[in-house]
């Protein structure tokens, strides 16, 4: 019995790291409509009109800002195995619009040995990050 409980919890103690999510709670608000709208090009970037590859460990990063607000939507995916990896444009879209549902200004979680991060922030896209500027 006592050996049952143990693995019991250490069961699910393994279960809730690899299946995690949270969301951020920065000053700034982005607007979430944009973010929404904007998948579909961020996803092309991340992953391809159909399927892309990941290599172990790899993180892919867009940006795209609405410079009115002075707001940017930073969205990265992270693949959190060692090996090469698969993912797809629904996959992404429907993952990275999880995020800024369910969070005001974005949040993260763990789907498919990939992590999901979508966060909005003052400020401009940097360089490197495949900004694109939203009017």
């Amino acid at each position: 019995m006592y050996m049952t409980r143990i693995f019991t919890i250490i069961a699910a103690a393994t279960y809730a790291t690899t299946a995690s999510a949270a969301c951020w709670h920065p000053s700034v608000k982005g607007d979430k409509d944009l973010a929404v709208r904007s998948l579909d090009l961020i996803c092309t970037g991340l992953v391809g009109q159909d399927t892309g590859t990941y290599q172990g460990s790899e993180t892919r990063t867009q940006c795209i800002a609405d410079t009115t607000a002075g707001v940017k939507w930073d969205y990265t995916i992270t693949n959190q195995q060692k090996s090469t990896n698969p993912t797809n444009h629904k996959v992404c879209k429907d993952s990275l619009q999880r995020e800024i549902d369910r969070c005001g200004a974005g949040g993260h979680s763990s789907y498919f040995n990939f992590n999901f991060n979508v966060a909005a922030s003052s400020g401009t896209c940097q360089a490197g990050t495949s900004g694109v500027d939203a009017k």
